[in-house]
């Protein structure tokens, strides 16, 4: 793994008050690669189930939205990017709902 990926992750903390909190989080590229596969599994679950970018590629400097609500009101995911260079990060125990942002670099 290019440690530029995996050293570079920088999460936007913000505090959301309980009752307003909502699962939509960013995902920025600021690596100089292609993010050609995102995906979300909740804590704990053995399936990265789909590619959030559904084929296509996060260019760098790009952005995405991603609503992370499956109805469970379960906050904290594993990330896992895939980029174009075949390099993958993975994060564990995100929470999504308290950290509304990540930001490759």
């Amino acid at each position: 793994m290019r440690a530029s990926h995996a050293l570079g992750v920088v999460l936007g903390l913000a505090a959301v008050p309980a009752a307003a909190q909502d699962a939509v989080f960013t995902v920025n590229n600021a690596t100089g690669f292609g993010i050609t596969a995102f995906y979300g599994a909740a804590d704990g679950d053995v399936s990265w189930e789909e590619n959030l970018l559904g084929g296509q590629t996060l260019g760098s400097g790009a952005s995405l939205s991603v609503d992370f609500d499956n109805g469970s009101g379960n906050c904290v995911f594993d990330l896992r990017a895939v980029f174009d260079d075949g390099d993958e990060t993975v994060m564990q125990d995100v929470d999504v709902c308290a950290e509304k942002s990540v930001t490759f670099n």
